[in-house]
């Protein structure tokens, strides 16, 4: 009765201290999760119902996959988001730490914490937790073996529940795909290391090979590397994630075998020489000199463990200090496209042109965001040239075939042209995102958006039931089928009011370059405020500067005073042709841009024929966010500089 009384007040202690932990987790992880973020940059598909499910079971870890965008659902609400990664992050420590102690017999507490926060790391900023799930749940089946190896009293006992598992691991790989990889390494390694068993070493290490290759006979899989690494291969990334995700899949692994080489370290001990055992009547010159020298070497032994000890574990201790510095830098981190797109997507263009300023990328995906925001805002013809650009507008409607198999270019392709009323081409678009995307709820509302405003109310309302099954997004639907039912056409709605007067009225069939298809959606509506500074970026991104004095007369049709980069292109063109386009008068120019152009010209008189770097510096700290700037060296200051030794004019032109 006693031992039970002490078991139970133990238990209630280990209790009441998981509690505790998870509740600090939860707290220390509510002002870091950005719920809305990881919803945005890993969309998850999930409808309820059979029909939905009945897809991923036809191949090789697509239950895994089903689980994982039923749990991404979670992100929907905050609270729910932030106890799916707590719940994560104790699960992960507590497998860990269970693996190691198999290998270990002191505690690994500590040590194991490193799993948990390498994961938090990466899957609330870099990548989804498809790439987790599988991994944790061949960990926890490999845990689950050795507890149960250990508790068999006999050796007939340890085989039957080795080949239970053998057995089992089948179903496992089609489950887990690539999480079966963990269960055959981390049993492989028990077996050798611990249980001194190498025969069943090699056994699990055959499964682990032969299992992936037989079942690919069943359901067909022709690539080999996704047969046996599905969900844990993932795009490239910066060289810091890189080494995370190596440190990830790898940390359970390799901390096992460096928790048992360390315990065999810590308490190896020679055994004694036969001519030094103590007893002996006799004992040779020699047998006394290794005896001496062998006590004098544990003496030394004995004052440099502790030392060992306490080095690795100060190093340990600073490493989870890094991990957990890491964690929260990487929370405060605002800079970059993919944050930028984020903010965009939540109706935050301001704060995503302050991302993009930070992340200094002059790539098509950061400079189309940044168009996109800065017409949203009524900022392009101001400050596009405030940012990274180069001599070309591709990056205004990614054009280029390059970009077709990118969801997320898809999903901003149905953006812009939606914009710029041209909802044919959106709607393709969303196609092209459904079938890659899969019914994520952006997708899903686009399409039934798109088929409202082309005046097809039933197959909107096709895309709108569908919404319906997803968990967190029915209330919405709902609302969006009551809307329907009240006016199919939903004129009141204000996105649609403002995209229908923008709408083309006539197909256009070709292959139409950015200027047609832009020159297309202002002719369809002339108040196109988008389509026009579209269009006016792109002569001035290509140096177009015909094009741009067709455009010119326009102007006063939008802007009461001249934007600051229409003026600049304005003054570049008369000092170029001797005139203004016609319709522009030299007052709509005011003195301090005619001001700052004479003093440009003078500056670049003296360093048109040096070097384009001396040039670059002497021009960039008053003129490198101006068009002339642009102008002459084909980029802006925002950019990376010109490479050495180069010409001076590296752009399309000289303002000369």
């Amino acid at each position: 009765m006693v031992v039970t009384r002490e078991a139970g007040v133990g238990w209630r202690r280990i209790s009441w201290r998981v509690l505790l932990a998870a509740a600090l987790l939860y707290g220390g992880l509510w002002p870091l999760i950005n719920a809305e973020y990881i919803a945005h940059w890993f969309p998850a598909p999930f409808l309820s119902g059979i029909a939905f499910y009945r897809p991923y079971s036809r191949f090789v870890g697509g239950p895994v996959q089903y689980a994982a965008s039923f749990v991404c659902q979670a992100y929907a609400a905050h609270w729910a988001a932030v106890l799916v990664f707590t719940l994560l992050a104790l699960a992960a420590w507590a497998i860990a730490r269970g693996i190691l102690r198999r290998f270990s017999p002191g505690s690994c507490d500590w040590p194991a914490a490193a799993f948990p926060l390498i994961v938090l790391i990466l899957a609330s900023r870099d990548i989804g937790v498809l790439f987790v799930l599988p991994m944790v749940a061949g960990l926890a089946a490999a845990w689950l073996y050795m507890a149960l190896s250990e508790r068999a009293r006999n050796g007939r006992a340890q085989t039957a529940v080795a080949g239970a598992f053998l057995v089992a691991s089948i179903p496992l790989y089609y489950l887990l795909a690539s999480g079966f990889l963990y269960l055959c390494a981390l049993c492989a390694l028990f077996e050798l290391l611990v249980r001194k068993r190498p025969a069943w070493c090699l056994i699990w290490l055959a499964f682990g090979a032969a299992v992936p290759y037989g079942v690919s006979w069943v359901l067909f899989e022709p690539d080999v590397v996704r047969r046996y690494f599905r969900w844990m291969m993932m795009p490239r990334r910066d060289a810091i994630t890189t080494a995370l995700v190596a440190a990830m899949y790898a940390c359970v692994p390799v901390g096992a075998v460096a928790a048992f080489l360390i315990s065999r370290l810590a308490g190896s001990r020679r055994p004694p020489d036969p001519e030094a055992v103590p007893g002996r009547t006799r004992q040779s010159p020699r047998g006394r000199r290794k005896q001496a020298s062998r006590t004098k070497a544990t003496r030394l032994g004995d004052r440099l463990a502790p030392l060992f000890r306490h080095a690795v574990r100060g190093a340990g201790f600073a490493a989870l200090a890094l991990l957990a510095l890491r964690l929260v830098v990487v929370h405060f981190d605002t800079s970059g496209w993919v944050y930028a797109d984020y903010l965009r997507e939540y109706g935050r263009p301001a704060e995503a042109l302050a991302s993009l300023a930070e992340a200094h990328d002059e790539g098509d995906p950061a400079r189309f965001l940044a168009f996109y925001a800065l017409a949203r805002t009524g900022r392009l013809p101001w400050e596009m040239f405030r940012y990274p650009q180069v001599a070309s507008s591709d990056a205004l409607l990614l054009r280029d075939a390059a970009w077709d198999r990118i969801s997320v270019i898809a999903d901003w392709r149905s953006d812009v042209y939606l914009e710029l009323g041209r909802i044919n081409d959106s709607q393709r678009w969303a196609h092209e995102a459904l079938a890659m995307e899969g019914e994520t709820p952006r997708v899903l509302e686009r399409m039934a958006l798109t088929y409202v405003l082309s005046g097809n109310a039933a197959a909107a309302r096709t895309f709108v039931c569908a919404l319906e099954k997803i968990p967190s997004q029915a209330t919405r639907a709902r609302q969006y089928l009551a809307a329907l039912d009240r006016d199919p056409g939903m004129r009141s709605d204000p996105l649609v009011a403002r995209i229908r007067p923008l709408m083309l009225q006539k197909e256009y069939v070709g292959d139409w370059g950015t200027e047609q298809v832009l020159q297309q959606a202002l002719d369809a509506n002339p108040s196109n405020r988008m389509a026009f500074e579209y269009l006016l970026a792109h002569y001035l991104l290509t140096s177009d500067l015909e094009g741009f004095a067709r455009l010119a007369p326009r102007l006063k049709e939008f802007y009461r005073e001249l934007p600051t980069h229409v003026q600049e292109a304005l003054v570049g063109f008369r000092n170029v042709n001797g005139s203004l386009p016609p319709g522009i008068d030299g007052s709509a120019i005011d003195s301090q841009t005619e001001s700052r152009f004479q003093s440009l010209i003078s500056i670049w008189g003296r360093y048109q024929n040096r070097p384009a770097e001396e040039a670059w510096k002497a021009l960039a700290p008053e003129f490198g966010a101006t068009y002339w700037f642009f102008y002459i060296f084909g980029r802006t200051v925002a950019g990376p500089p010109p490479e050495a030794g180069a010409e001076a004019s590296r752009g399309t032109g000289n303002p000369q």
